[in-house]
């Protein structure tokens, strides 16, 4: 039987709640770049509340949990105090609805701030020499695929070409429903049964939180709550036989990223068609799994107005301001493992 996973138990630490500040919530992926622009700007000291609480005194404080966990507060904004979330994947049409409804609505086209790709991970000792996987066989890995006669196709590192890990149970770990990261993974992610190419279904909208418990029941172990991108990089890095998808921040010592191939669409006979997460694969879309980063805000809808606040619309412009974020972001960008928004590459 699969668990759910809390990722503030399986790293043992404690939060704290500091009520003279604006706790934000949105992407866990952007964490740490969120907590360093709050740091550089002077709004706050960029701790992690799971490990040290934020003092009284920051006017800004990153929670993270998930994009979903963001948009929801946004869209309600003059009640939540959060007019502006970081988010990894696009606003979709459940959280404009939702902002309509309380007379907001969601800024589109969104300010890309940096990029990412989702990796696939797997541990260092465990699988040391596999080194690419194909669109499908992640598919059937995490849907816990069968066949026609109801035998397993995915259930065993043996089952999956290229590793030498032998007949042992692949563990699988990832992150929930409201996970802008679930979100893009499910959407882009395909199994192969049969010869027939299975999608898998949306996370919905509003996104459903326990997306992997209702569709794929007693398959995967799903890690909830705040930091979860570093719990499951830490999970994957001391399982052996792990596999797991997460932002690049996860990627730590005891665990690496696989290179992927679409074989739904590609010849991935040539081991050269599999590409890995880099800034130049990244930078050019040819990573199967890469994507944007976005800060979001809200605005005034139906003729009622609304006014960012101050510390947020510090936090937001300075990430967004065509005229000059690009310069603004580089280092904060770099030293966070992340590559340029599409807009700071140079032509």
């Amino acid at each position: 039987m699969k668990h759910m996973l809390n990722a503030t138990l399986v790293l043992s630490l404690a939060s704290g709640v500091a009520h003279a500040t604006q706790h934000l919530r949105g992407s866990d992926t952007m964490a740490f770049i969120t907590r360093d622009l709050i740091q550089t700007l002077n709004l706050g000291s960029g701790n992690d509340p799971l490990i040290t609480p934020c003092p009284d005194t920051d006017a800004l404080c990153y929670d993270g949990g998930g994009s979903g966990t963001g948009y929801t507060a946004a869209c309600d904004a003059r009640n939540t105090g959060q007019g502006m979330n970081p988010g990894s994947r696009p606003v979709n049409d459940g959280d404009q609805t939702c902002a309509h409804g309380h007379d907001l609505e969601f800024v589109v086209p969104q300010c890309e701030i940096a990029r990412d790709g989702i990796a696939i991970m797997v541990n260092t000792e465990g699988n040391g020499d596999l080194q690419n996987i194909n669109l499908t066989d992640i598919g059937n890995i995490f849907s816990c695929a069968r066949d026609s006669g109801g035998t397993s196709i995915a259930q065993y590192w043996d089952q999956i070409p290229g590793s030498t890990n032998g007949h042992h149970l692949i563990n699988k770990y990832t992150r929930d429903g409201v996970s802008g990261t679930t979100d893009v993974f499910a959407g882009r992610t395909h199994g192969l049964v049969d010869g027939t190419v299975t999608n898998f279904p949306g996370v919905g909208s509003p996104p459903n939180v326990f997306y992997w418990r209702d569709n794929f029941p007693g398959c995967v172990n799903t890690v909830y709550g705040d930091g979860a991108t570093q719990t499951i990089g830490y999970l994957v890095a001391n399982d052996p036989d792990a596999i797991g998808y997460a932002g690049l921040p996860a990627i730590q010592d005891g665990n690496y990223a696989l290179a992927v191939c679409d074989n739904v669409n590609l010849d991935c006979s040539d081991p050269t068609a599999y590409v890995a997460p880099s800034i130049g694969t990244i930078e050019h879309g040819s990573y199967y799994y890469a994507r944007p980063l976005f800060f979001a805000r809200v605005q005034g809808y139906n003729g009622v107005d609304y006014t960012l606040p101050d510390d947020q619309a510090t936090l937001y412009n300075a990430a967004c301001d065509p005229d000059a974020s690009c310069d603004f972001l580089a280092d904060i960008v770099s030293r966070n493992n992340f590559f340029p928004a599409a807009r700071c590459y140079n032509p």
